[in-house]
């Protein structure tokens, strides 16, 4: 019950960060410490974040709501991919005369995470399934 409860919490604030990136961009952005960018980069920002925070708070709630351990691992590789995304554009910046640098070992990590939890939730019942 705990964990459900920590679930759902969790679930409602990213979906309500999702929900102000609609009413507030401005303030949502801030929030986050960016800038709100211009012409057809704002609505990239505003488009993508919106997307991946109620994307992130509907699985979480409903994952709380249904019981379903399911979904509530789709909320969790979903932030699990996004922050192993953000650690390697911050480790490997752009550096325009040499290219994009990539470490190998987290890119690695990235797909590893990602093919684990493509392996994990193919029951979807949610059942426990010993490999």
């Amino acid at each position: 019950m705990p964990f459900r409860i920590l679930s759902g919490l969790l679930g409602a604030f990213f979906f309500v960060q999702g929900v102000n990136w609609i009413f507030d961009a401005q303030g949502a952005a801030e929030g986050l410490g960016m800038p709100l960018l211009d012409g057809m980069a704002r609505s990239t920002q505003a488009g993508d974040l919106t997307g991946f925070f109620l994307c992130l708070g509907g699985f979480g709630l409903y994952g709380a709501y249904s019981e379903s351990p399911t979904w509530l691992r789709a909320a969790g590789f979903l932030l699990r991919v996004s922050a192993r995304v953000l650690a390697l554009a911050v480790a490997a910046p752009i550096q325009p005369h040499r290219g994009v640098p990539l470490p190998r070992k987290r890119v690695c990590t990235a797909a590893k995470d990602l093919g684990c939890g493509l392996q994990k939730s193919d029951n979807l019942k949610g059942e426990h399934v010993k490999r």
